[in-house]
């Protein structure tokens, strides 16, 4: 009943946790397609990518809460004074919850190792040809468009499914020389000085207003620049690159999101051993008992799982050493509060391996 409890509350929390990001997310789309950063058509998409990866990045505050949350409640109903009085010791209520816990772990480990990655990775390509076409989609069709404080005005007729301009007319104003430019049809491509639109099969005239000295050139092919700093195509983030790339590679940065990965379903269990005796420490603290430090708890294991990634992204910490510190301190920590929670003489017994009859450690067998 505890495993299935943990399970459908992990669910609800999780559910909870990510809809409050991707509200905040959808907010902030909506904000760039309207200035034109990205189209409308991707925003869903994005959304849908998103919604993996924060969904497989909140696990394990979510199993954190759970936990918390069943067994505060149990607590504070009397229920576990009853399981206790019934014979059900630490351990049984440890292999409860590791029922759920280490199965879901199993399948972050998986999810945290490609399937994150990957959403990232589509993500990432969507924004980028969403800011190769940005300029296309500032750009009405039947109007004059002004670039470059109105030194570059673009008339273009049509602008058909595969983003290629027809019937383009280009007023270029270029250290006092103005230039007007029509073609049947353009494109925009990134190139080494910067973005352009290169117009095909056009004339060019050249020449002052109000003079009669014209140069007239017709082309096969044209660019005008529009931009002059390209999109670049080459740059991956750490954590879009498939964990292969990663255990691949010797640079810090690299190293670091690997370790980022493993928090995952390490973190899983971590939180959750947490859990059980932070849950107990303020029985009568209110409705889930000792929330307040178990959040306090929490704050403190991610800032040290974020300066542990900032000191690998740096090298200030040695590569094989990664977040073990970070999960050493918390089952420290874990132990604490076991010895509080069953008294000092638990740890005598630990150590001297008497603690598995006397504790519920090793259910106890009757003999007829």
């Amino acid at each position: 009943m505890i495993a299935v409890d943990i399970a459908k509350t992990i669910a609800a929390v999780l559910s909870i946790l990510v809809l409050i990001i991707l509200s905040n997310k959808f907010v902030s789309m909506l904000t760039r397609a309207l200035v034109g950063q990205i189209g409308s058509d991707t925003i869903f998409i994005l959304l849908g990518l998103r919604c993996i990866s924060i969904g497989i990045g909140f696990l394990p505050p979510a199993v954190f809460a759970a936990v918390l949350m069943v067994l505060g409640r149990m607590y504070r109903d009397s229920e576990m004074a009853a399981l206790a009085a019934g014979g059900v010791g630490i351990a049984r209520i440890y292999r409860y919850v590791l029922i759920v816990v280490a199965p879901l772990s199993l399948c972050a480990l998986w999810l945290a190792l490609s399937v994150q990655p990957w959403s990232m990775r589509q993500a990432n390509e969507l924004l980028l040809e969403a800011m190769q076409t940005m300029h296309l989609r500032l750009v009405t069709p039947g109007k004059f468009n002004e670039y470059r404080k109105g030194d570059l005005v673009f008339y273009i007729e049509e602008i058909d499914s595969n983003h290629i301009l027809h019937n383009v007319f280009v007023h270029n104003r270029h250290h006092g020389k103005d230039a007007v430019i029509v073609a049947q049809r353009g494109r925009l491509k990134d190139l080494p000085g910067g973005q352009y639109i290169v117009l095909e099969e056009g004339t060019r005239y050249d020449g002052k207003p109000g003079s009669a000295d014209y140069e007239i050139t017709r082309f096969d092919e044209y660019g005008v620049r529009v931009n002059d700093s390209p999109v670049s195509t080459t740059y991956v983030p750490p954590d879009a690159k498939p964990t292969g790339d990663l255990l691949r590679s010797n640079q810090p940065a690299d190293v670091a999101e690997f370790y980022n990965r493993l928090s995952i379903p390490f973190g899983m269990l971590i939180l959750a051993v947490l859990a059980i005796p932070l849950s107990r420490l303020a029985p009568r603290g209110g409705v889930y008992g000792s929330l307040l430090i178990a959040f306090l708890m929490y704050v403190v294991y991610e800032n040290l799982l974020k300066i542990s990634h900032g000191w690998l992204a740096k090298s200030t910490l040695p590569l094989w050493m990664g977040d073990w510190w970070v999960y050493l301190i918390m089952l420290t920590i874990t132990l604490i509060l076991l010895a509080r929670l069953l008294g000092i003489s638990w740890m005598i017994d630990v150590i001297t391996g008497n603690a598995g009859a006397k504790w519920g450690l090793v259910e106890k067998r009757s003999t007829k």
